[in-house]
């Protein structure tokens, strides 16, 4: 009787033992979790978490004063190495990192809508990380095209390239508008996510009858509709009024389609021939007037 007494005490020992290790176990996996999710990472899904939102914001067209505030740092990157593929491959990684972190493009989350074609459409721009070399490689610069690395080398642990990855084509050749200029080490340069949206005049000219037809005929189910139509139709009760009336309309349509005519054209260049506009990640040199030529506005948290 004592020996099982005390075979049962060993067991239960044993277990609580087994329990115990079990629980350090998880604990340190745990541990080491928070470990190597260093702020560069926490950052990141922050960012990825405030995009979707923002995106989901547009989706539901609900108003200004519930748009999320994008959660976007941009991340320094200094390179010291001289060797040229890695500095390739760390360059082609901040792409990734950018373009992945972003949503691939399929998530707008970027304000680039013009006001009903009375003033054009405008890219934007969120920079995601800036790329600074310094060292042997500063000092003793190369000029380095990362273009044929892009179209050739398979993303790691993924079995398509970084080109078929930014575009989202297999065995895609590079693109006309997709921009990847030679890279100069005695520069800085950044990491940008770029968007823009063209205007359609057919769109434009849709909404223009739209809004005229219900200030005119439905009055008051128009915000101001039936202010703005009594206006109109004094206006127009005398010839002179009717004249100028016209006038002011035919003008405002025709400049909403020259303002689409210049977005489609702007959003062609960038955008592989694309008129209505794309999404893409862009290696750009790191200065005020690149950037200001590139986007027409910027967001991104310091």
């Amino acid at each position: 009787m004592h020996n099982e007494r005390k075979r049962g005490q060993e067991h239960h020992e044993v277990v609580l033992w087994t329990i115990g290790l079990a629980g350090l176990l998880v604990f340190g996996v745990f541990i080491y979790q928070l470990y190597i999710k260093t702020p560069a990472a926490l950052d990141k899904e922050a960012c990825k978490e405030s995009v979707v939102k923002r995106g989901l914001w547009g989706v539901n067209n609900l108003p200004d004063n519930l748009k999320p505030e994008l959660q976007c740092k941009t991340q320094p990157i200094k390179v010291t190495s001289t060797d040229t593929n890695l500095i390739k491959k760390d360059l082609a990684n901040a792409m990734y990192d950018c373009w992945d972190m972003l949503g691939r493009g399929k998530i707008n989350f970027l304000d680039t809508g013009g006001g009903f074609g009375l003033t054009t459409a405008k890219s934007s721009c969120l920079i995601c990380s800036t790329i600074k070399f310094s060292g042997t490689i500063k000092k003793s610069p190369k000029t380095i095209s990362i273009g044929s690395y892009l179209k050739e080398t398979k993303i790691p642990q993924k079995k398509i390239t970084y080109l078929e990855y930014f575009t989202d084509q297999e065995g895609v050749d590079i693109p006309s508008g997709f921009q990847i200029s030679p890279i100069k080490t005695d520069q800085d340069y950044a990491v940008v996510f770029f968007r823009f949206e063209s205007q359609d005049a057919w769109n434009l000219l849709a909404k223009d009858v739209g809004t005229v037809a219900g200030t005119f005929f439905l009055g008051s189910k128009v915000p101001g509709g039936k202010a703005v139509g009594g206006a109109i139709g004094t206006i127009m009760k005398t010839p002179i009024g009717a004249i100028v009336t016209l006038v002011s309309l035919l003008g405002v349509i025709g400049y909403q389609t020259y303002n689409a005519e210049t977005d489609q054209i702007f959003a062609a260049g960038y955008c592989d021939g694309n008129e209505a506009g794309c999404s893409q990640v862009i290696l750009t040199a790191y200065n005020a007037e690149t950037l200001g030529e590139l986007c027409g506005s910027l967001e991104s948290l310091p």
